[in-house]
C-alpha cells in the first residue's frame, strides 16, 4: 500500500519535470551535460589537476575524490543497479520524452547524481568556507533535474543516488589515513614504473 502510493507519487514527479518545455537548444544542452558527467567524466581532470598542485587541501580533495568517486561508481552501477533492476523509465512508461542517448543499464540509483554529490560534499569537508561548494551543489543540482528531464531517472533514483555519494564522501573523509595510507603504498609499489 505505502509501497504503491509511493511509487505513483514518484511517476507523477516524473512526468512533471520529463514534461516540461522542450526545445532544440535546450535538449542539445541536457545532451551536453549527460555526456560530460557520464561516469564523472567530468570531474576527473579536475582531480588530476588538484593533485598535480603543490596544495595540500587540493591534494586531498583529489585524492579521496578519486577514492569517493569510485566506491559511489561500485555501489550505484555495480552493485545497487543489478540487485534492484528497474527498468528505465521511458522503457516502461507511456507518454515519456526521452532525449538520446539513452542509457541501456538499469535505472536505481543515478550514478551520475551520486558522483556529483559526492564531490560536492567531499569539497565542502575540506573547504567548509569556500564557495564552491555551492557552485557543485547547484551543478548538481542541475544533474539531477537533467535526469528526469532527459527520461532516464525517476526523481527518487537520482535523489537516492545523490544521497549515496554525499554518504560515500563521508565515509572517505572520515577514515581519510586509511585511504592516504592506500595511496602511499599504491605509489611505493607502483613509483618505479613511472620513473622511468
Amino acid at each position: 500500500m505505502i509501497l504503491t502510493k509511493l511509487t505513483t507519487l514518484d511517476t507523477e514527479a516524473f512526468y512533471l519535470v520529463n514534461h516540461l518545455p522542450h526545445g532544440k537548444i535546450f535538449d542539445w544542452a541536457t545532451r551536453i551535460l549527460h555526456c560530460l558527467t557520464y561516469g564523472g567524466i567530468i570531474y576527473y581532470p579536475f582531480l588530476i589537476g588538484f593533485w598535480l598542485t603543490h596544495d595540500y587541501d587540493y591534494q586531498l580533495l583529489a585524492k579521496l575524490g578519486l577514492f569517493s568517486g569510485v566506491l559511489t561508481f561500485i555501489i550505484t552501477d555495480l552493485i545497487l543497479k543489478n540487485l534492484t533492476a528497474r527498468s528505465r523509465p521511458y522503457k516502461v512508461l507511456g507518454r515519456v520524452i526521452c532525449i538520446k542517448p539513452a542509457p541501456g543499464d538499469y535505472s536505481f540509483p543515478s550514478g551520475q547524481a551520486g558522483t556529483a554529490f559526492a564531490v560536492a560534499t567531499l569539497y565542502f569537508l575540506i573547504f567548509p568556507e569556500g564557495s564552491g561548494g555551492y557552485l557543485l551543489l547547484l551543478f548538481g543540482a542541475a544533474i539531477l533535474l537533467n535526469r528526469v528531464y532527459m527520461g532516464h531517472h525517476y526523481p527518487s533514483e537520482v535523489f537516492v543516488g545523490a544521497a549515496i555519494g554525499c554518504l560515500c564522501s563521508l565515509f572517505v573523509f572520515e577514515y581519510q589515513q586509511i585511504f592516504m595510507k592506500i595511496i602511499s603504498l599504491f605509489w611505493h609499489l607502483a613509483g618505479p614504473l613511472f620513473a622511468g
